[in-house]
């Protein structure tokens, strides 16, 4: 049971109350506001993962294109990375 601030008073009060205690403020819609303010600004951690992966997967493509010894195994490992950096991110955006 989450405690959320009073928009009004600035009391802290549970989510699921009705009113604030302390001004008596009907709570029903300042609840649902503050919570979908709360999700949408939220990052999620699945996107910042996969964001970092593809970053990750990048530099290994490029050590891959500009090394003589190896750039075969680098450029795969790279294109590999990526495209599983990929699917993290892609399943990130539909967390929770």
């Amino acid at each position: 049971m989450p405690l959320i601030k009073c928009p009004d008073c600035g009391k802290n009060i549970s989510d699921q109350a009705s009113t604030c205690l302390g001004c008596g403020r009907e709570m029903s819609v300042a609840i649902e506001n503050e919570k979908n303010t709360m999700h949408s600004s939220a990052i999620r951690k699945g996107e910042l993962i996969g964001f970092l992966i593809i970053l990750a997967s990048m530099g290994g493509c490029t050590i891959g294109m500009v090394s003589t010894g190896m750039s075969v195994l680098w450029f795969g490992i790279g294109c590999l990375g990526f495209l599983i950096g990929i699917v993290v991110f892609i399943t990130g955006r539909f967390e929770k």
